[in-house]
């Protein structure tokens, strides 16, 4: 192999590694971020305007509404208000909403 070929073959490989470098780097990030925005409860849902809170991968809580079909609508920029440590105020119609503790489904499932 010539010096020009084996030069051309090692820059392609260092920017094959680099490309993986940064796919695995991006993978740890949203594990991170998805660890930063762990639960303590159950998610909201308002049963007055259906509006409902909803948690993808590496994201915080956001909410949105189910529509009438059943499915669900885009990401609203609302948030369920806290009021005291197991009771929420919906953004939309002021409804109060009581949170369950994810301790409590866990110990349920034990029984």
């Amino acid at each position: 192999m010539s010096g020009k070929r084996k030069l051309k073959a090692m820059k392609r490989l260092r920017r094959k590694k680099k490309k993986e470098d940064r796919l695995i780097n991006n993978l740890f990030e949203r594990l991170e971020n998805d660890h930063k925005y762990e639960l303590s409860r159950c998610l909201l849902a308002c049963e007055k305007c259906n509006l409902v809170e909803d948690k993808s991968l590496g994201r915080p809580v956001f909410t949105r509404f189910v529509l009438p079909d059943g499915d669900y609508g885009k990401a609203t920029d609302m948030s369920f208000k806290e009021i005291s440590k197991d009771k929420f105020e919906c953004p939309n119609c002021q409804n109060i909403i009581k949170a369950e503790s994810l301790d409590n489904d866990m110990d349920e499932m034990d029984d």
